[in-house]
C-alpha cells in the first residue's frame, strides 16, 4: 500500500509505509538501563555479543519492553534477530551449553540456559496473508517491516542489546506515548482482518 504524490494532472511519486519510518530517529536509554533486568543483564550482553559475532543485531521486543519503561519486573526475553536467529542461537548453545530448539521454517532459535534462563529468538520477517485469517507467508526482512507484523504500537518498540548500540530505543509508532497514556492502537484499518485474536489481546 502506497499513497500516490499528485501535482497537478501528473503523479509524481509515491509515500510507502517503510519511507515513512525512515523519519524515525532512535533514542538512547542510559547505558545502565539493564541492571533493571538484576540477574537476566547478564544474558541480555551475551544475546548482544553473539548478534554481533555472527554479523547481525538482537533487538529486546514485546513484553520485555514494556515491562522496563513501565518499571515492572521483567519477565520475558524475547529478541528479534536482524540477520540470523538460527546462528545467533546456535552461537549461545556452544558457548554457554543449554538446550537449543530450532524453527528453520519461521527462522527461530528457543534457548534455555544452563541456569534455566528462557530466550526467543525470532528473525525479523515480513508476513503476507493470502487470505483474511490463515497463516501467513514468512518472508525475512528489515527490522522496520518487522513492525508491521505486530499487533499494536506497544508491542511496536525494540531496544538493541549489541555492544555499539547498547540500549538504542526504536519507537517509530510513538509506543511510549501509548504506554504512559494507556492507549491500545492499531497502525492500519486490516489489523484485526489480518489476525482476528488480535482483538482478544487488545481485551486482555
Amino acid at each position: 500500500q502506497a499513497v500516490l504524490v499528485i501535482q497537478g494532472p501528473q503523479c509524481i511519486g509515491f509515500i510507502d509505509r517503510y519511507a515513512a519510518l525512515g523519519t524515525t530517529l532512535p533514542k538512547y536509554l542510559t547505558p545502565d538501563w539493564g541492571s533493571a533486568f538484576a540477574e537476566q543483564e547478564t544474558w541480555l550482553y551475551r544475546t548482544g555479543h553473539a548478534a554481533a559475532e555472527v554479523s547481525s543485531k538482537a533487538y529486546l521486543v514485546g513484553g520485555g519492553v514494556r515491562d522496563l519503561l513501565l518499571q515492572r519486573t521483567v519477565k520475558d526475553l524475547d529478541f528479534t534477530i536482524v540477520g540470523d536467529a538460527i546462528a545467533v542461537g546456535k552461537y549461545l548453545h556452544l558457548h554457554y551449553g543449554g538446550k537449543l530448539h530450532l524453527d528453520n521454517m519461521f527462522g527461530a532459535a528457543h534457548w534455555t540456559s544452563p541456569d534455566g534462563e528462557t530466550i526467543d529468538l525470532t528473525t525479523s520477517r515480513t508476513e503476507y496473508y493470502a487470505k483474511r485469517g490463515s497463516l501467513p507467508a514468512v518472508f525475512s526482512s528489515h527490522l522496520q517491516e518487522d513492525f508491521f507484523r505486530r499487533d499494536f504500537t506497544i508491542n511496536m518498540m525494540a531496544i538493541c542489546v549489541n555492544p555499539n548500540h547498547w540500549g538504542e530505543l526504536i519507537d517509530p509508532f510513538h509506543g511510549c506515548q501509548a504506554l504512559l497514556r494507556k492507549h491500545i492502537q492499531i497502525v492500519h484499518g486490516l489489523s484485526f482482518l489480518d489476525d482476528p485474536t488480535r482483538i482478544i489481546r487488545a481485551a486482555r
